[in-house]
C-alpha cells in the first residue's frame, strides 16, 4: 500500500477568515506530510461524493477536520463511505482532539514528527458547487463603476478605461482602470481580454495579474499589433509613419483626432470596456530537486512533438 496519506478537511464559508490553524499545520509538517485538502464552501452532496472518489485510493492514516460547523456533516458522510479511516479535529495546528461520535469529543492525541506519513511535497484538490468571496476595493478614480458580473454565470467582470488614450501601430499602453483591490492571501486577480475586442479589432490586451500584497490601482496593458504605414519624404529621405487626424475605436468606427497621428492608430476612450477580471486560487509549489525525473512516453520532446 505505501506510505499512508493525511486528508485534512476544511469546509465552510471563508478562505482567509478561519484557515490559521490550518496553514499553521501544513507549515509545520508541510515537509514531512503528503496533505489532502479539500475546500468547498457549500457542503453539497456532489462536493462529498467527489472527494471520496478521490481519497479512496490511497491509504489513509486519517482525516483530520478543521472546526467549521458544516463539518459535521462531511464527517457523517464519511463515516459512513470511509469507516476504517479514523477521524480527528485540529486547533492551532499543534493540538489534535479524537473524535468519537458527531456529538462528543474524546481523548486528546497528536500528529507529530514519528507519524509514518512521508512526501515531499503538499498536494491540494480544491472544488466547490458554488463560491462567493468578499472582495475589498477602493475607488482610484471617483468615476471608475464598481466591479459587477453582468450575467449569472459570468467567469470575469469588466474593466473600463478611465481615461482617453490613443495607441499608434505596434505601440502600447498602460491604462489605468480606477480601482485598487483586497485580496485574500491565495487569490489573484487575472486580467484578461475581452473576447469582442481581441476577434474585432487590432487591440491586444496583455495578460497580468493582481497579487493578494499589491494596493496599487490596477491597469491594463494594451498593444496595438496594426502593422505601421510608413512614408518617405521626398527631399531629405527620411521614412516616417503615414500620418492622419483619425483612429479606430474599439468598436471599429473611424474617429476624428484633435491632432494627427499614425495611420492605423487605435483611440481607446474613457468609459469603455477593455478588459476583464477573473478571481482565481494561487497554488504555490513545495519545490525540491531531483537527480532524476520520472520517465515519460513523450520524455524531453519538445515543441511540434505530436506533428503540426
Amino acid at each position: 500500500m505505501g506510505s499512508k496519506h493525511i486528508a485534512i478537511i476544511k469546509m465552510g464559508h471563508g478562505v482567509g477568515r478561519d484557515d490559521t490553524a490550518r496553514l499553521e499545520l501544513i507549515d509545520k509538517y508541510g515537509n514531512n506530510h503528503l496533505y489532502f485538502i479539500f475546500t468547498s464552501y457549500f457542503t453539497y452532496k456532489e462536493a462529498l461524493e467527489k472527494m471520496v472518489d478521490i481519497l479512496t485510493p490511497y491509504n489513509l492514516e486519517c482525516f483530520i477536520f478543521d472546526y467549521s460547523i458544516s463539518n459535521s456533516i462531511a464527517q457523517d458522510y464519511l463515516a459512513q463511505h470511509l469507516p476504517d479511516v479514523p477521524q480527528h479535529r485540529y486547533a492551532n495546528g499543534i493540538r489534535v482532539k479524537q473524535i468519537t461520535d458527531l456529538n462528543k469529543v474524546g481523548d486528546d492525541v497528536h500528529v507529530n514528527e514519528s507519524t509514518e506519513v512521508t512526501a515531499p511535497f503538499t498536494r491540494t484538490f480544491s472544488f466547490h458547487s458554488q463560491l462567493n468571496i468578499n472582495i475589498g476595493y477602493k475607488l482610484m478614480n471617483p468615476d471608475a463603476p464598481i466591479p459587477v458580473y453582468n450575467k449569472v454565470g459570468d467567469s470575469g467582470f469588466d474593466f473600463v478605461a478611465m481615461e482617453t488614450v490613443i495607441i499608434p501601430p505596434g505601440g502600447t499602453a498602460l491604462i489605468p482602470i480606477g480601482l485598487a483591490f483586497e485580496l485574500p492571501t491565495g487569490l489573484e486577480i487575472q486580467i484578461r481580454p475581452r473576447s469582442g475586442i481581441s476577434s474585432k479589432t487590432k487591440a491586444r490586451v496583455t495578460l497580468g495579474t493582481d497579487d493578494a500584497n499589491y494596493r496599487g490601482e490596477l491597469k491594463v496593458n494594451v498593444d496595438n499589433i496594426t502593422l505601421p504605414t510608413y512614408m518617405v519624404d521626398k527631399e531629405t529621405m527620411e521614412i516616417g509613419f503615414r500620418m492622419g487626424n483619425e483612429a479606430k475605436s474599439l468598436t471599429n468606427e473611424i474617429v476624428p483626432t484633435n491632432e494627427f497621428v499614425p495611420l492605423g492608430s487605435i483611440i481607446i476612450r474613457k468609459g469603455e470596456r477593455i478588459a476583464q477580471g477573473v478571481i482565481a486560487y494561487v497554488f504555490k509549489g513545495n519545490f525540491f530537486q531531483k537527480e532524476e525525473l520520472s520517465e515519460t512516453e513523450r520524455g524531453e520532446t519538445g515543441f511540434g512533438h505530436t506533428g503540426v
